[in-house]
């Protein structure tokens, strides 16, 4: 059997953080539900000083090319719904290797 690794990049804009504590909450919930939710490994991995950005990133193990491409998709679709009115996905990219 052939495995595959969807990664998965995403940027998100958060217009109401007014903390480091505030986005450091908001990350923690993503990153929590969205392991949960997808079994995956997720980081943040820049622009970790701006309040107004969060950069994800995300690795995810497939059994097939075309199961990692919709899981990758399916992971930006649950990121969207859990970061609600509070973050705004402004660039993510889906990568399989």
């Amino acid at each position: 059997m052939q495995y595959f690794i969807a990664g998965i990049e995403m940027e998100f804009f958060l217009p109401a953080v007014q903390s480091l504590k505030e986005k450091r909450a908001l990350r923690q919930r993503l990153t929590e539900r969205l392991q949960n939710r997808f079994s995956l490994s997720i980081l943040e991995c820049g622009e970790q000083d701006n309040l107004a950005r969060l950069q994800l990133a995300a690795a995810l193990l497939c059994s097939g090319e075309g199961k990692a491409r919709d899981a990758g998709r399916a992971v930006l679709r649950a990121a969207e719904e859990i970061a609600g009115g509070e973050a705004e996905l402004i660039h993510y990219a889906v990568d399989v290797y």
